[in-house]
């Protein structure tokens, strides 16, 4: 069976019948109606141009088989539930990606805007690092040992920079805040934070896959923070660094998600690894919301949809507001 794009999700608009088209399943969940008993399925679809609600009846309890980040066809008519465009979706299987040629993937998931000159930011930011060691590092790590797939991998499955080359373009964003803050904080030993901040995610190299953004066996198993500490405790065994510095640098890795319950085993401790924190959850909630606002206002909605994360609705300002 041949496997088309023929449209995107932000293009779907109510009273269009007997769609099928090719989507990645982001996210679903179930729920019942209380008057007859029957269930269902809240879905989330995505493309590469952004993400559309899905609705399906489940029939005798049933569930869908597929998982979070799995490619599907889905076939079903679009309406409005609560002023957003749902699709009702009638059927939905999974399809193998070995039978999606490149050009349709390409349709499927996202990648970064401006690849190349994220490229050239990282290795600005790079020659910029005056201590000796931790230029060494970033220059082993980043360019020798992990340039293939920290160049391509997203940082996540679909909170914030859940696209091909969102690893390089998230590291290179917080790389630069901690730049930039760094310059008010003199404290700040900012060699230190930058360098950090460039390799704080480097465990997302195992733990995500592409295409598609999902978590692989390992990273499930282990998680990016703690294949980042492993990572980086090994490479800096290969260097022979000094023990302080190993200190500092596996610090701001365990501790960059900023409280245990949010996934670090520590919370920050030192005035570097609280900036990278601090710019760490600044570059995923803002890309995250940013996503949320050009997926609503392209609908020509004034609010999107509640954000869990955010926990908020965001608004979309007349033009004249901006």
């Amino acid at each position: 069976m041949e496997y088309v794009k023929r449209i995107f999700s932000i293009e779907l608009k109510p009273g269009m019948t007997n769609v099928k088209e090719l989507f990645v399943l982001q996210q679903k969940t179930y729920g019942s109606k209380k008057k007859d008993g029957s269930h269902y399925a809240n879905l989330v679809l995505s493309d590469a141009k952004g993400s559309i609600r899905g609705f399906m009846e489940l029939n005798d309890n049933g569930m869908i088989n597929i998982e979070n980040g799995q490619l599907v066809c889905c076939t079903g008519n679009i309406g409005e539930f609560n002023s957003e465009v749902t699709m009702y979706v009638s059927h939905i299987e999974q399809v193998d990606l070995s039978v999606i040629d490149e050009k349709t993937l390409a349709l499927l998931y996202p990648s970064v805007e401006n690849p190349e000159q994220l490229k050239a930011e990282l290795r600005n930011l790079v020659e910029s690092v005056e201590n000796t060691e931790m230029k060494l590092l970033l220059e082993y790590v980043l360019f020798e040992k992990l340039w293939d797939q920290f160049i391509k991998k997203p940082a996540a499955k679909s909170i914030h920079h859940a696209r091909i080359g969102g690893l390089l373009e998230h590291s290179v964003h917080v790389a630069e805040m901690v730049s930039d803050l760094s310059r008010f904080y003199p404290d700040v030993n900012r060699d230190l934070a930058l360098t950090g901040a460039l390799l704080h995610d480097i465990g997302k190299v195992e733990e995500m896959s592409i295409p598609g953004g999902d978590y692989t066996d390992n990273g499930k198993l282990l998680g990016h923070v703690v294949h980042g500490s492993l990572m980086l405790a090994k490479f800096m065994d290969d260097l022979g660094l000094d023990e302080s510095l190993k200190q500092a640098l596996l610090h701001i890795v365990l501790s960059h998600h900023g409280e245990k319950e949010w996934g670090s085993p520590v919370k920050p401790k030192t005035l570097e690894a609280l900036l990278v924190a601090m710019a760490d959850r600044t570059d995923a909630y803002l890309d995250h919301a940013q996503k949320i606002y050009r997926e609503t206002k392209a609908k020509g909605l004034k609010w999107s949809h509640y954000s869990e994360p955010l926990d908020a609705a965001i608004f979309v300002l007349d033009e004249d507001s901006n």
